[in-house]
């Protein structure tokens, strides 16, 4: 079939450009021939419903390869995805998409999805499809093979191209294209089993009695012989007249013919033939309700077990092939994945892994390895990736190189330092600040640059409605604060964690809390004047345009080129100047409630400007200014910024 006959049997005419005429095409792949298995044996229905059911409660997610980081649904370089994938048909949600694609695999073993191509796709300007459509794995078959394998499929006698479908199916090892159901290999002892209940069901139909026979020594004609058979009916056949009492006249006597339905033999052959259907779903029998003596924790337990070794897996199947053949032609940097965030049957897991997790910290095991190793979703901290001595809860790196060295340096020492215990101080302090601090400023300038670049498309898409005259830059600096300002605040707690362990006297949690908020009350302002400077280069942008009369677009386009040029030097700038600003503010702020003193360090070397080379070793008091106006190192009120710009700089503490 050539692309044009393709387009024809699967769109109407019309103005849409994604109105597939489809639902004839798929109501007869699924609507009909359902095995009768699934309709008949309860244990069938009940495992495939309860499978497709549990496995749609993984919510889908979209993420970046670049950073790890899960892009919203309102992105504009995600909405088209998940417009498609919020609705994948005209008759299905995403739910029951999914519960039909579930449902296949379960049964089947395999599912084919169909890929209605989008006006787009055939132009060559979109490449996603318009629609996805599960189709039932009974109605289709290879068509044609070529060297790499089945070149196109025929799906109810129709024709597809390969590329048009997607094939998910579990290993079979005599068939590289096909998989087997796991009910096939208990095809004979479900027809048994079925066969058992038709026969029980009939017994209880005709006679419900224990089988025997009327007898006489006395010859009967036919006429006497009906009768009696329709005075015997009359009174006891059929389940609903078991048990009535019968009388016998005639010299008719009942003989005993050693027969019966077989009740017990016949619910014990159930039993058996239950539970290997189970096993061949991979179902247990606790979470159908099969069973009088499971408890809760039990129940929880074997639903544990039945998500990480079955839905897990079958997730996971799905998940890349949708990534392979959907999100990647479309969108080759994202990826979606399925979260088990919000799945209760995880839910006890997660309070296992939390004291898991404790116990790790406990012993000074990096806080981002945990969270990695437990898989707990945790964003990293930039603190996160030292090792730490269980007493104190000290860098076990910094302890070595002398952190916690004595800071008189008249006590005894028997070492033979070619350098004084203080200046090692001074060495390990801004080493150990160094380090720290470039961790935070990659963290810093990711979600500053990931800031940048969505506000740059807000405004581009304002500049083409016509509406940048109006735009909302206090909207624009909710939404910095609400990016930027938690990972500030981790920097906060990290710059106080520094004071402490300096220090080494602990004030109550309540002081170290006022320290945190005292600092994000002066960085506020500083991060709004972000804002400020894009909106001065945007409005001189409009102005310019307006003046030279260009279109909308032409708007949008210089916005894009101009205001997003060189936004990651500048997100970087932005999150040297703010990580270098947090650490040392957390320090001081600590300091402060302590009554302790502070003294200015640099990096003592050739990048180091002037006027804070000349600071070097300078010591205030903590609520006091060093002689540059500054009261440390990034200090956010500062007015001239040459002064924190790109600052290495840090803080030492002591006892006055």
């Amino acid at each position: 079939m050539n692309i044009k006959k393709l387009w024809k049997s699967l769109f109407k005419k019309g103005d849409s450009d994604e109105t597939p005429a489809a639902a004839q095409v798929w109501q007869p792949l699924v609507g009909s021939n359902m095995p009768s298995a699934f309709a008949e044996i309860p244990e069938v229905y009940q495992s495939i419903l309860f499978i497709s059911t549990n496995a749609t409660q993984a919510e889908l997610g979209y993420f970046r390869f670049k950073d790890n980081a899960e892009v919203y649904r309102d992105n504009p370089q995600v909405r088209p995805l998940s417009e498609l994938l919020d609705r994948p048909n005209p008759e299905m949600d995403l739910n029951t998409f999914l519960e039909f694609v579930y449902g296949f695999l379960a049964y089947h073993r395999e599912v084919f999805i169909l890929k209605v191509k989008s006006r787009g796709q055939l132009a060559g300007t979109r490449n996603l499809p318009a629609q996805l459509w599960p189709v039932n794995p009974k109605d289709c078959a290879a068509a044609s093979f070529d060297a790499w394998g089945v070149s196109a499929w025929s799906i109810k006698g129709v024709i597809y191209p390969a590329e048009d479908v997607i094939h998910i199916r579990y290993f079979n090892p005599v068939d590289m294209f096909r998989s087997v159901s796991p009910l096939t290999p208990l095809a004979e002892l479900i027809k048994a089993n079925k066969a058992a209940m038709k026969s029980n069901r009939a017994f209880y139909e005709n006679n419900s009695q224990t089988p025997f026979i009327l007898a006489t020594e006395r010859d009967l004609t036919k006429t006497q012989m009906d009768a009696i058979k329709d005075a015997w009916e009359a009174g006891h056949k059929g389940s609903e007249k078991r048990g009535n009492t019968g009388f016998l006249s005639g010299g008719l006597k009942p003989y005993s013919i050693n027969t019966s339905n077989g009740t017990a033999e016949f619910v014990e052959n159930s039993k058996n033939t239950s539970e290997r259907i189970l096993s061949g779903l991979q179902m247990q029998k606790a979470l159908l309700n099969m069973t009088d003596t499971t408890n809760y924790a039990t129940y929880m337990g074997q639903l544990r077990t039945f998500w990480q070794n079955v839905i897990r897996p079958m997730v996971r199947k799905v998940e890349s092939a949708l990534n392979m053949s959907v999100v990647r032609p479309f969108a080759p940097e994202l990826e979606l994945r399925f979260k088990y965030d919000n799945v209760e049957a995880f839910q006890a897991d997660f309070a296992d892994k939390v004291n898991t997790a404790k116990t790790l910290a406990s012993i000074g095991y990096p806080i981002n390895k945990i969270s990695d190793r437990l898989n707990l979703g945790f964003e990293p901290v930039a603190w996160g990736d030292d090792w730490w001595i269980n007493f104190g809860l000290v860098p076990a790196s910094d302890y070595r190189a002398g952190l916690m060295a004595e800071t008189d340096d008249t006590k005894a020492c028997t070492c033979t330092h070619t350098k004084s215990t203080q200046e090692l101080r001074k060495e390990t302090v801004w080493k150990r600040f160094d380090r720290t601090q470039i961790r935070t400023e990659m963290l810093m300038a990711q979600k500053m640059g990931r800031f940048f670049l969505e506000q740059g498309s807000r405004l581009k898409r304002a500049a083409k409605d016509g509406t940048l005259n109006a735009y909302d830059w206090g909207a624009e600096d909710k939404a910095l604060e609400k990016r930027f300002f938690p990972v500030v605040a981790d920097a906060v707690r990290v710059g106080i964690g520094f004071g402490r362990e300096q220090l080494q006297k602990s004030v109550k949690a309540e002081a170290e809390e006022a320290a945190e908020r005292r600092y994000l009350g002066k960085v506020a302002t500083r991060l709004t004047g972000i804002n400020r400077t894009t909106r001065a280069k945007v409005e001189d942008i409009l102005t310019q345009g307006l003046a030279d009369g260009q279109s909308n677009e032409d708007l949008a386009e210089k916005l894009a080129t101009e205001v997003l040029s060189g936004f990651k030097m500048r997100a970087r700038n932005i999150a040297r100047t703010e990580s270098t600003g947090a650490l040392n503010g957390g320090t001081v702020e600590y300091a402060a409630e302590l009554g302790a003193t502070k003294t200015w360090l640099t990096a003592r070397d050739s990048e180091v400007r002037e006027s804070h080379a000349e600071l070097d070793g300078e010591t205030r008091a903590a609520n006091e200014v060093f002689s540059n106006g500054l009261s440390h190192p990034g200090d956010p009120a500062a007015i001239n910024a040459g002064e924190v710009c790109n600052c290495r700089c840090t803080i030492l503490l002591n006892y006055k």
